[in-house]
């Protein structure tokens, strides 16, 4: 009975905590944490075993780099509580599997979530007197982070428009897709806009290899998709004065000549300080016009690259932690990704949230929660799908 009783509060933080990722600071911190202890009581109560893996152990070492890190430069140990929940939400995710996971709950919360940030996120934006006003999702922050978040909903959602989903499923599924590319429209972030025609490629080959979906079908949703991009895209050039985001898909790969000005100050930086870096969170503190005279900014907050971020401030063994970390579970993923949709799900998320790493910071508060969950439930998949082969 009381085991039944952890299962549900397991799934129940789990929901709250999904919902709340894009909506609110409070509410989502009290359910991650719930989670989190609700889940080590069932792993101890179960006598589950935790993996002693190059998984588990890398992700241990990449965080343990950042908290010496943190101490060998004097910064607050604040610094780490970020990636400490992180590895505690992966391992207890990881550790207690999917057998208690009601998935269809689980993609309703998501979904509510996304939703509900954003709605008062477009208010937010076309309130606003200035029309270059940018799209944030209120607890996610950044117009790029939202737009990566939304982007990982947009993964999600398309994944799953199978024909094995009821009609209400797959509607919803559907409408959920179309929202974010509607959203993304809107961010107008480059990174994820140039993703969205090779990801729905490669999730509608998937489903018609699969069997799950129609070609008819993924070529409607394709159509549809592009005449809600550039329609938006037209409506804001003809109709308003908000030039921005069609400067932004306009310059393709060009105008990122800064980025490579910060990328060689973050590198000449982290070359005096090899080891442990320059501390989590003080990348503020570079003076570009140090390397750079000509530099239009003096300090920029991140390396605009997620590799070069973890480089420049928790050193070198942390980031190599971090790319042992992902190339353990591209090799894991890439190996089994046929068995199960959600295994696909987390092979998408891994490798295109390292293709954006390249310009921008990705692998951090909620969007690496979003992924890491994924992740964990992946190879929980792998996991018990192995651990039934060989019974």
């Amino acid at each position: 009975m009381k085991n039944e009783i952890a299962s549900k509060l397991y799934n129940f933080f789990l929901l709250v905590m999904l919902f709340t990722l894009p909506v609110t600071e409070g509410l989502k911190q009290i359910s991650l944490t719930l989670f989190v202890l609700v889940g080590i009581y069932i792993c101890v109560k179960e006598k589950r075993q935790f993996k002693f893996d190059v998984i588990n152990v890398s992700f241990f070492v990449f965080v343990l780099a950042t908290f010496i890190s943190c101490l060998v430069n004097g910064v607050s140990p604040s610094r780490v509580l970020d990636p400490l929940r992180c590895m505690l939400f992966f391992f207890v995710a990881r550790t207690v599997g999917t057998e208690k996971i009601n998935f269809k709950f689980m993609f309703y919360a998501l979904f509510a979530g996304f939703i509900v940030a954003f709605i008062p996120a477009c208010i937010e934006k076309f309130s606003d007197p200035d029309p270059e006003a940018f799209l944030i999702l209120k607890s996610i922050g950044h117009v790029n982070h939202s737009a990566i978040y939304i982007f990982l909903i947009f993964l999600t959602s398309l994944l799953f428009i199978s024909n094995k989903n009821k009609n209400k499923n797959r509607s919803i599924n559907i409408s959920i897709s179309i929202i974010c590319i509607l959203a993304l429209a809107i961010a107008g972030s480059r990174s994820t806009a140039y993703m969205i025609p090779l990801v729905s490629v490669l999730i509608f080959s998937y489903l018609i290899y699969k069997k799950e979906v129609s070609f008819k079908l993924s070529l409607t949703l394709s159509i549809l998709f592009c005449v809600v991009f550039f329609t938006y895209l037209y409506i804001t050039v003809a109709f308003t004065a908000d030039e921005r985001i069609y400067d932004q898909m306009s310059k393709g790969v060009q105008g990122g000549e800064f980025r490579f000005l910060i990328f060689e100050s973050a590198f000449k930086t982290w070359q005096d300080n090899i080891f442990f870096g320059i501390g989590s969170g003080n990348f503020k503190s570079i003076d570009l016009t140090h390397f750079f005279p000509q530099s239009a900014k003096v300090h920029v907050s991140h390396a605009h690259n997620t590799f070069l971020t973890f480089l420049t401030e928790k050193g070198i063994i942390a980031l190599l932690a971090y790319l042992v970390f992902q190339l353990s579970l591209f090799i894991k993923f890439i190996k089994n990704f046929r068995q199960n949709s959600i295994v696909f799900l987390a092979l998408l998320m891994l490798v295109f949230q390292n293709i954006i790493s390249l310009v921008n910071t990705t692998f951090h508060h909620e969007n690496a929660l979003l992924m890491l969950l994924f992740w964990a439930l992946a190879l929980g998949v792998i996991d018990e799908k192995n651990s039934i082969f060989k019974n």
